[in-house]
């Protein structure tokens, strides 16, 4: 995991990490921003919602090498190359069903 404090992309610390498992076992770290940092934020509309107003945004992140092949994976289906491949896909999926 990740150490005890991380960055919001807007320069601000986390205000607290905690090591949890999902329901199905998996390790994941729960991450915590304050509600007085997310409250001034100029581009706050654009992000999650906190459920409760003690804390602003929150993040589950998985262990760092999971975390870095989930977020590897999804700038790839950003790539034209990842694109074409899955139009083919998507056309036989669409044929089949």
């Amino acid at each position: 995991m990740a150490g005890p404090q991380g960055h919001l992309p807007r320069g601000k610390i986390s205000a607290s990490w905690s090591d949890q498992r999902k329901s199905s076992q998996t390790p994941v770290a729960r991450v915590h921003f304050t509600a007085q940092d997310c409250g001034s934020c100029p581009v706050r509309e654009k992000c999650t919602k906190a459920a409760n107003g003690k804390w602003g945004r929150s993040l589950t992140l998985l262990p760092r090498g999971q975390q870095e092949a989930l977020e590897a994976r999804r700038r790839e289906q950003l790539t034209d190359e990842w694109q074409q491949r899955y139009n083919i896909r998507a056309g036989v999926e669409g044929t089949i069903s």
